[in-house]
């Protein structure tokens, strides 16, 4: 299933789901990435604030892919970007 995302609090529950289903808790999630089990919770609480790559490896490790794309075209989405 696909997730759309277009501003950043969209993120936090995506990424909190995607460990959820992932058989794994955050502590082992750290461990993966060599990382404390408070960096983890620290870039749950605020993911906007992740750097790519550090986004990059917490997708790999929970086994998550990320595309990009242009929305299709339609003036109300014009009219409603939040950025």
């Amino acid at each position: 299933m696909d997730h759309v995302i277009r501003v950043p609090h969209q993120l936090q529950p995506l990424l909190k789901g995607f460990i959820a289903t992932s058989g794994h808790n955050q502590r082992q999630i750290a461990e993966k990435l060599g990382i404390s089990a408070q960096a983890v919770s620290k870039a749950l609480q605020h993911p906007e604030n992740m750097s790519v790559q550090s986004l990059m490896r917490l997708l790999a490790v929970l086994n998550v892919e990320l595309a990009l794309r242009r929305p299709e075209a339609s003036p109300e989405r014009a009219a409603k970007s939040e950025w």
